[in-house]
């Protein structure tokens, strides 16, 4: 999905600087081919899920991911997080283009830069660091670096400091968004994982949903550096949730112990 993210905007942005229509034939084309694919290389086969013991029915009885407070708190964290992360590729380049100056093809390659850095580092990284510290500490580690990038442009918005923090919103990236998939998985029983996960996938987009809405309206009505203010103040609130969760789930462990 990373070398897709890569390759797109870089294509993008010259389409656009030429052409913007050719953007949605390329996207049409692209789009055709892949469900084209799809059928021609993936042939689908029957679905046949193991049984399951009454025992593993009986464990999993009740443990809802509905009903799961700990869970629920993680995603209004993820929900948060993900706003103020996506911001980076949503409506980030209204700044780059009426603020800095930047044409379509430099904005595609900005974002570019992003995805060639999470594509290539992302699973040395991870393995590297995984067993060192719990999922949640390295969340709130990734989510503190979108902050400093938030807060670092009030005073920098250079092309060349544009490019340093496209760099530290990607390691933003490896390190919170990983690790929350992590925790999703962990907190999730067998027979209820689809619950976790659905709701998880939910979690994004109405971040998804929210972001564009918000931050075009703050722009409008109070500027950039308003939006950056906000946006800090969206990461700092996830760091609070996720300490929040921590703690939480830590007492619950002992509770069970």
């Amino acid at each position: 999905m990373n070398l897709g993210f890569s390759i797109g905007p870089a294509i993008g942005g010259f389409l656009a600087f030429y052409n913007y229509r050719l953007i949605f034939w390329v996207d049409g084309l692209t789009c055709i081919g892949a469900g084209l694919m799809l059928m021609l290389l993936l042939k689908p086969k029957k679905n046949i899920a193991p049984p399951v013991q009454p025992k593993a029915v009986a464990e999993n009885h009740g443990k809802s991911a509905y009903r799961d407070k700990i869970y629920f708190i993680f995603l209004i964290a993820t929900v948060v997080y993900a706003m103020s992360f996506f911001q980076f590729f949503s409506t980030m380049p209204l700044f780059y283009k009426e603020v800095v100056g930047m044409d379509e093809r430099q904005i595609g390659w900005l974002l570019t830069l992003n995805g060639v850095i999470v594509a290539t580092l992302e699973m040395v990284m991870i393995y590297k660091i995984e067993k060192k510290y719990s999922p949640l500490n390295w969340v709130m580690f990734g989510t503190s670096l979108l902050t400093i990038s938030y807060l670092a442009l009030l005073f920098f918005d250079s092309i060349p400091w544009l490019i340093v923090l496209m760099v530290v919103v990607s390691f933003s990236e490896m390190f919170a968004m990983p690790f929350m998939n992590t925790f999703m998985n962990e907190r999730a029983h067998d027979a209820k994982r689809g619950q976790y996960a659905s709701l998880y996938v939910m979690a994004w987009s109405v971040a998804q949903i929210l972001i564009p809405l918000l931050t075009t309206n703050v722009i409008s009505g109070f500027g950039y550096n308003s939006l950056w203010i906000v946006m800090a103040f969206l990461s700092v609130i996830t760091i609070v949730l996720i300490y929040y969760l921590k703690r939480s789930v830590q007492k619950e462990e002992i509770m069970h112990s």
